[in-house]
């Protein structure tokens, strides 16, 4: 079995062979070699269906590799309330 014959099987009523192609302009592109996975978290962050609704750029990178794992343990989704005290007691750590 072929990988296409595989997809076909698991997904056959989503057919990306007839897909519209659209190309977007003036999105945010990567311009190195490791920020892929954060591209793609921000366009899934901010991808309204039809456009970025917050702009980013390759100079955001690092302050998002710095907010991204606070945002994830603060979020009011995360059960592990035991992980956000400890952040927080963290903070409070180096604040004094």
């Amino acid at each position: 079995m072929s990988s296409s014959d595989l997809l076909e099987s698991r997904r056959s009523n989503y057919d990306i062979l007839k897909w519209n192609i659209v190309v977007k302009k003036n999105i945010p592109r990567q311009h190195d070699g490791c920020s892929c996975g954060i591209f793609i978290i921000k366009y899934m962050q901010y991808w309204n269906g039809s456009e970025i609704t917050s702009p980013f750029a390759q100079k955001d990178m690092e302050t998002f590799r710095k907010k991204m794992p606070a945002e994830l343990i603060m979020t009011p989704l995360n059960v592990l309330t035991s992980n956000r005290e400890r952040v927080l007691a963290m903070q409070n750590v180096q604040l004094s």
